[in-house]
């Protein structure tokens, strides 16, 4: 089994590279990088150049948008909100792609869905549009 250490556990937001550093100061390159951190420009290639010796497992919003106003919900019965959560979810899997992650976990959402059913169709559309974007598709 693998145990993956998540880089939420520090405490202040910061850029996820600064907390990888200070995990690789403890030898530990097994990480999940978690949805709690600042927005750092050219992150994947930073990823892949400086810690390509990781393993890395990705979390919900990973990586941050720029912006901090959206918080990612399939469930949302307001379709510009739904909307936009698929595409900061796609955005987030063809990220997680890019740098190697072996899982990306999703939350569905907080608010719910007047249906299961519409809940279940958000995901579905998120699915559709990932394949449709990804490379080599």
């Amino acid at each position: 089994m693998n145990t993956y250490l998540s880089t939420t556990f520090e405490g202040e937001k910061k850029p996820p590279t600064d907390v990888l550093r200070a995990l690789r100061n403890h030898d530990i390159k097994s990480v999940e990088l978690g949805s709690t951190h600042l927005y750092e420009g050219s992150l994947a290639e930073k990823l892949t150049d400086e810690f390509g010796d990781f393993a890395f497992l990705t979390h919900n919003f990973f990586p941050p948008p720029i912006s901090d106003d959206l918080v990612i919900n399939f469930s949302d019965p307001r379709p510009q909100f739904r909307d936009a959560s698929v595409e900061q979810a796609t955005e987030n899997l063809l990220f997680a792609a890019r740098i190697g992650s072996k899982l990306h976990t999703i939350h569905p959402g907080f608010l719910t869905a007047t249906t299961v059913r519409e809940s279940a169709a958000a995901l579905h559309g998120l699915f559709n549009v990932t394949c449709r974007k990804s490379p080599g598709r």
